[in-house]
């Protein structure tokens, strides 16, 4: 006892002394219930501690170490908000710490949303992210959304299955809540079909119930765990908001679904309808048409519109269609998915022709043929059809449906029966459909016309036509051909009357008139019995016959036909007179001449047919020949004189005669009818003494000759005085004498033509415009006139004198272009061309020429007086001979407006000079502008052709396609320019696509790789920190920088890259991982580094010196002394083989694609060796495969692509992959394998994809020496070597993936034996496995088989030992759900030769 009381006094003073004070460092949750088990961490617990919470309430542990007690409180506790604890040991207590209380009152569900609802106002960290759920199996952490009374989250599938979540607080990790509660369904997806709902989600069960309203059951269950479908009432799809229910163990999740509304529209007069939905567009989408056949069909055409927006579904119905409820249908492939609410449509019906006619032989039955007749709704016996007839008075009855049956083209035969007739009367048949789609067919029976009335001829009147089988349904009657307008049927159908136009003319008035009857187009009757009342003939006219001649005559008028004819003329016979044969006119010959007194007087016609039958009327004429003007006499220009005019036909019946339009009057007519004499007074005035005048001759004011024939004659004029004019003034002189006329008056002065000449009307002044260009010595020298007539009358005498000129003046004067030669007119007075000089500004205004009226002088100015002010007005002097001279200043230049046709271009928001190219700039007050905004500093070219200034570049555009508009004035804005030529420079796209790596801590080079580097202001930052020293290579493609590797980060996450140029161009993407920090270059048998045969680079990779190779550079490599074989790609699948120069063949490629649950099962697998690839294309050295893998998760497709590359060259290719850069061996094949769109069945799982490697073919007869080797990086395979033979297989494997475009590190397995067996794969070979984790978009892998070749190869087995051994590298760099290099095993097989020797092997198994 005394030793264990020693030991004891011992342990508490170490306890005292060691143990130290009570310090809680954390409680685990920071917050929860007031009842929770909460876990006290810190130290200086000691053995028995007591735990208090606000020095009041007992905390009783349940577990006691030094540093740890988990307590709760026992009894009873008062509601707190925040509970202090303290931990009492040895008598010494601790600090507080405070464990924050919320309520939990209920729970509830929302689908997918679940909720706690009670007050959590006290949890102390709020931010996003830390509160959490997480599953049972620790695989799922889900974001709590916080509220003071509410915190919700998304349901997991692993959660519901569960049936367990557990309520994180993410500050501590600690457990806040764990618990079962009961779920009710999730639904993810809801389908609706004909009659079928479709719900997809998960937790349904046998006990699943729907209900779409309160009492509507969904019947007709069908469930899996995932899905569940029913029945619902069919009213249900006609509504576009649809609200079910489903409910499960007393929990119910409500969905409201919306449906498309639908309006239909038929065509009356076609089998087709449109059918529109608003505001939706269906693309490429597959569209059917249901409800109107057993299998729906497929819309003629599909046409959008875009008011009031939506898309027209136009179709024609198929023949076996009927009355149903109709909606537009999907994809047949997906079952015909809804996409409208169904609405009651039915085809217009069609009634073709009826086949039994109703009468009391077959108790009134009609039968009759058409299509869209079915009676009944489509999928129901409810009645679709009713028929009913229509009589032509307006009466309708019912047709009672009776049997109905159809043949193999959907043609209805349906009889009816109708109510028992009178008598047998045509009737319409109207077939209606239950949506008042209608069609009319006519029965009735052809009409018969036994008598009609007569009428006078051609005049309208009421005839009324007997007989039987008359309609009132599109009647039409018709006598000779001519409509009887009005029809109207009495008398049961046996009596007609109508209005007849009497309008069809006729012959013979004995021959009878056609009268058809017609009912309804269908039923004629046709009988020829109608005649008119035969008319008295009636003369018109007739045709007239040339005075003093005979010959024939026509005489027109009605009634005339007849073969018994007479025809006199003023009691002479008119001979052989004959009828035309419409009737209308009588043709006879006048065989005598009657001589008349009166030409205009007619004579009587008499016509008798037959007889009986007299027409006679005065109205025969003779008529005359238009008389010939040949010649005639003349007189002196207004002289009266006799006039003989000659001629032909010329008789004096009311004889007129006229000379240009004047009265030449007594006329007196010759004996012989060639002449006629006259007087004419010759007051005819003419403007030209040599034109003719029309003579013209009038017998009986319509018989008229004409002819130009008659000219006057004129006598010699005098000249007596004459008017003057300034001497070099153009001005009028008036000319007097006598028989001045203006036929073709020309006058002179001094030889000088005096223009405009005009004589006045007493013929005694002439007046004319002179020139006053003659030049005399003196001023008091006359000049002579001379006034010339017709070219023959002429007089001459010097009567002209001029006056003397007035001072010269100048009053203004045009411009021209400033530095352009141009034409100026100077204005003011007394300008003369006599020795003419003008001067503007001192240069000379060349080929000065004053104008006639002396008011203006042109000349040519080379516009080269140079100004600085363009608005300065220069002096214009001018001066003749001999001594005149003025000046004024007067001349100002213009400008033209400037012309713009280039402008140099800047970068948008940066203020830059510009260049504006053009003509006619100027510096005077020259301003420009570019988009609106002012372009400081404009200044212009000596050459006038650019216009330099200053641009804030500061007008925004909508693309950079987008000119602006230039604006250049000048002169105060009164010269102007606008071209829309100025545009910004293009920016730069700049494109980041992967990055070479560096371990953190550890500064050092990053190549960067992707497009449009460049040296301009180039800055680049790897997750936030500058990599400094940034140099882009000169194809802009690549670039270096320094990285001090100083950006912490979480393990297997990638870094963005930032890239600027020219501080405004820039691109972020996070292609940066940092290298795993246990990363070392291998170390080989020998101890050292890569071998000793290279150099450990940055990345951690060994760059061999020449003649080594392998990824430690152990197998020395001498290249060109072996020939090595192409690689063969197999074109019907991925396999590929490579061949060693020993002649062994290694095939090698990817098996198996599987997706892992979280407990390692095999979830969904794919074999890749049976894939029937959808598309398989090679070019060059290019091999693409593609294919669908059917995702089962959700009935979706991935995409799966593989491309093989070989590289046939003879020398490395370097590779960048993720920016890890792989040198690809001679002769070797490159895989490229990318996985899109695969949707895993759990965020949990993961990917695992197989390859395998195997020898297809060995090269040798004997085995003398085999080993294995590998090396390892953390717990995944980086490299393996296999030796046979001196033939080493070597696979190395890149530590890195990138999965959804973001690299990451994989891990590489080999599969175990079971693993081998549970995948069902041949245990001869070897296979490796890459993990990835789950992922959303895609993954590719990039892995590379080689061969290198280490020493000469021997065809002998010299005791045992190798003469030259082959590496095959096999380098995996993979991206996403990788593709993983096989290690190759080799399994010898017995052999039956003697002369083999028989080995077996084992390879070793790979650590």
């Amino acid at each position: 006892m005394s030793n264990l009381g020693l030991f004891l006094c011992l342990l508490n003073l170490f306890i005292l002394c060691v143990v130290g004070d009570p310090t809680i460092s954390k409680i685990l949750p920071s917050w929860g219930s007031l009842y929770n088990t909460i876990t006290i961490q810190g130290s200086g617990f000691g053995l028995s501690p007591t735990v208090q919470a606000n020095g009041l309430y007992n905390c009783m542990p349940s577990f006691v170490s030094d540093t740890l007690i988990k307590c709760a409180f026992t009894g009873t506790v008062p509601q707190l908000s925040i509970a202090n604890f303290v931990v009492n040991a040895n008598s010494i207590t601790s600090a507080p710490q405070a464990y924050n209380i919320v309520i939990f009152t209920v729970y509830e569900q929302n689908n997918n949303i679940f909720i706690f609802h009670g007050d959590f106002i006290n949890i102390p960290n709020k931010t996003p992210g830390m509160i959490l759920v997480k599953n049972v199996a620790d695989t799922l952490n889900t974001t709590v959304s916080y509220s003071r009374n509410a915190l919700s989250f998304s349901l997991d599938r692993s959660i519901v299955e569960d049936g367990h979540l557990i309520l994180i607080d993410g500050t501590t990790n600690g457990v806040v809540l764990s618990q079962t509660p009961q779920f009710a369904p999730v639904v993810n997806l809801v389908s609706l079909f004909a009659s079928r709902i479709v719900i997809d989600g998960y937790l349904f069960r046998a006990s699943t119930a729907v209900t779409t309203s309160e009492s509507d059951a969904c019947t007709d269950p069908a469930w899996t765990p995932d899905s569940f479908a029913c029945t619902p009432i069919p009213s249900f799809f006609k509504s576009t908001t649809l609200t079910f229910k489903i409910t499960q163990n007393g929990f119910t999740t409500t969905i409201s679904y919306n449906l498309r509304d639908l309006t239909f529209l038929n065509d009356p007069n076609s089998d087709t309808a449109t059918l529109f939905v608003q505001n939706y567009n269906p693309a490429a989408n597959i569209i059917t048409i249901s409800g109107f056949t057993p299998i729906p069909f497929s819309p003629t055409s599909i046409t959008n519109v875009s008011l009031p927006g939506g898309t027209h579904f136009n179709i024609r119905y198929p023949p076996n269609s009927q009355c149903g409820d109709a909606f537009i249908s999907g994809d047949p492939n997906a079952q015909y998915p809804r996409i409208t609410i169904s609405i009651s449509a039915c085809p217009t019906p069609v009634i073709q022709n009826s086949i039994q006619y109703p009468t009391n032989r077959n108790n009134f039955y009609l039968t009759f043929q058409g299509k869209f007749l079915n009676n009944f709704f489509s999928q129901t016996q409810s009645q679709a059809m009713t028929y009913k007839i229509l009589y032509g008075d307006g009466t309708t009855a019912p047709c009672t449906f009776v049997q109905q049956e159809n043949d193999a083209n959907s043609i209805y035969t349906t009889t009816c029966q109708i109510p028992e007739p009178v008598s047998p009367s045509a009737f319409k048949l109207t077939a209606t459909t239950n949506t008042l789609a209608s069609s009319t067919f006519y029965v009735g029976y052809q009409p018969i016309v036994n008598t009609i009335t007569k009428t006078d001829y051609m005049t309208p009147s009421f005839v009324t036509i007997t007989g039987v089988g008359f309609s009132s349904f599109d009647l039409i009657v018709a006598i000779g051909g001519s409509m009887c307008v009005n029809p109207i049927v009495s008398d049961e159908g046996r009596q007609i009357k109508c209005q007849f136009a009497s309008d069809v003319p006729v012959i013979d008035f004995n021959d009878p008139l056609q009268v058809k009857v017609s009912v309804n187009l269908v039923d004629i009757g046709i009988n020829s019995i109608f005649l008119y009342n035969r008319p008295n003939p009636i003369i018109t006219k007739t045709s007239p016959l040339t005075y003093n001649t005979t010959g024939q005559i026509t005489i027109t008028g009605t009634f005339l036909y007849s073969n018994e004819l007479s025809v006199k003329i003023a009691n002479y016979p008119c001979d052989n007179p004959v009828s035309n044969e419409d009737g209308k006119s009588i043709t006879c010959n006048l065989n005598y001449v009657i001589t008349v007194v009166d030409i205009n007087v007619p004579l009587e016609v008499l016509v008798t047919i037959e007889g009986a039958y007299i027409a006679k009327d005065y109205i025969f004429y003779y008529v005359l020949q238009p008389p010939t003007i040949i010649k005639a006499t003349s007189t002196v220009y207004a002289v009266s004189g006799t006039v003989t005019i000659t001629g032909t036909n010329i008789f004096p019946f009311g004889l007129v005669v006229q000379i240009g339009g004047s009265p030449c009057n007594t006329p007196v007519v010759s004996e012989s009818p060639n002449t006629v004499t006259c007087q004419f007074g010759s007051n005819v005035p003419v403007t030209d003494i040599n034109s003719p005048l029309i003579v013209m001759v009038s017998m009986n004011t319509i018989y008229k000759g004409s002819a130009p024939a008659f000219v006057y004659t004129l006598q010699n004029p005098t000249v007596s005085s004459a008017t003057s004019v300034v001497y070099g003034t153009p001005g009028t002189v008036t000319i007097r004498g006598t028989l001045f006329y203006n036929f073709g008056l020309v006058v002179t002065i001094g030889g000088s033509t005096c223009g405009t000449p005009l004589a006045s009307q007493d013929t005694k002044e002439v007046t004319c415009t002179f020139k006053s260009d003659v030049q005399v010595l003196g001023l008091d020298t006359p000049l002579e006139v001379s006034v010339t007539m017709n070219s023959a009358y002429n007089s001459k005498n010097s009567v002209f004198l001029y006056t003397n000129p007035a001072p010269v003046s100048i009053i203004s004067s045009t411009s021209t272009v400033y530095g352009k030669t141009g034409t100026v007119t100077i204005t003011g007075s007394s300008f003369l061309n006599f020795g003419l000089a003008v001067s503007i500004g001192g240069s000379i205004c060349l080929n000065a020429i004053a104008s006639q009226d002396h008011k203006e002088i042109t000349c040519d100015f080379k516009s080269d007086v140079t100004l600085t002010d363009i608005n300065t007005s220069l002096q214009i002097i001018v001066a003749y001979e001999p001594n005149f001279t003025t000046q004024n200043s007067v001349f100002q230049y213009v400008l033209e407006n400037p012309i713009i046709s280039s402008s140099t271009s800047t970068l948008y928001g940066t203020a830059e000079k510009v260049t504006i190219r053009g003509t006619m700039f100027f510096n005077f007050d020259l301003t420009a502008s570019i988009g609106g905004s002012t372009c400081l500093n404009a200044i212009a070219s000596q050459d006038h052709k650019e216009i330099t200034c200053d641009f804030k570049s500061d007008v925004q555009i909508p693309n950079i396609k987008t000119p602006l508009e230039v604006l250049i004035s000048m002169d105060s804005m009164k010269y102007i320019s606008k071209s829309s030529v100025f545009y910004y420079l293009e920016p730069i796209q700049v494109l980041v696509s992967s990055s070479t790596s560096t371990k953190y801590g550890v500064p050092g080079t990053v190549t960067i790789t992707g497009s449009n580097f460049f040296n301009d202001k180039l800055v680049v930052k790897i997750g936030g920190s500058n990599c400094t020293e940034a140099i882009a290579s000169q194809d802009t493609k690549q670039l270096t920088c320094q990285f001090k590797s100083d950006v912490e980060v979480a393990h297997n996450t990638a870094l963005d890259v930032y890239v600027g140029i020219k501080s405004r161009f820039n691109t972020t993407k996070p292609v940066f991982l940092y290298l795993l920090s246990d990363k070392r270059c291998p170390i080989s048998s020998n101890g050292q580094e890569c071998s000793g045969h290279g150099i450990c680079n940055q990345q951690f990779v060994c760059d061999c010196i020449k003649g080594w190779g392998s990824s430690d550079c152990s197998i020395a490599d001498i290249g060109g002394g072996i020939v090595i074989p192409d690689p063969n790609v197999n074109p019907n699948d991925t396999s590929s083989t490579i061949i060693t120069p020993s002649g062994t063949m290694f095939d090698v490629g990817i098996v198996l694609i599987n997706e892992m649950d979280k407990d390692n099962n095999v979830f969904q697998s794919y074999n890749i060796t049976s894939i029937n690839w959808n598309n398989i294309t090679k070019q060059q050295n290019e091999y693409m495969y593609t294919t669908l893998l059917q995702n089962n998760n959700k009935g979706l497709n991935s995409t799966l692509n593989v491309k093989l590359t070989i590289n046939n060259l003879d020398e490395l290719v370097y590779y960048n992959f993720a920016g890890d850069i792989i040198p690809i061996l001679p002769k070797s094949i490159k895989y490229q394998v990318e996985l899109q769109n695969y949707t895993f069945s759990s965020s949990i799982n993961t990917m695992h994809f197989i390859f395998k490697s195997g020898v297809a073919q060995e090269g040798g007869e004997c085995v003398y020496e085999s080993n294995t080797s590998s090396q390892l990086s953390g717990d995944s395979i980086r490299s393996i070597q296999m030796m046979l033979n001196g033939e080493t297989l070597i696979g190395t494997f890149s530590d890195r993936i990138v999965v959804d475009n973001r690299p990451a590190y994989n891990i590489v397995n080999q599969l175990t034996v079971d693993q081998i067996t549970a995948n069902k794969l041949d245990k001869s070979s070897t296979y490796i496995s890459i993990f990835t984790p789950f992922f959303k978009s895609s993954v590719i892998v990039d892995p590379n088989f080689g061969v290198l070749v280490s020493s000469t190869p021997s065809n002998e087995c010299d005791n045992g030992m190798p003469r030259w051994k082959l590496a095959v590298i096999v380098v995996c760099s993979a991206i996403g759900a990788a593709i993983i290099s096989t290690i190759v095993v080799w399994m010898i097989k017995n052999r039956k030769s003697l002369k083999i020797k028989i080995i077996e092997m084992k390879l070793k198994r790979v650590k």
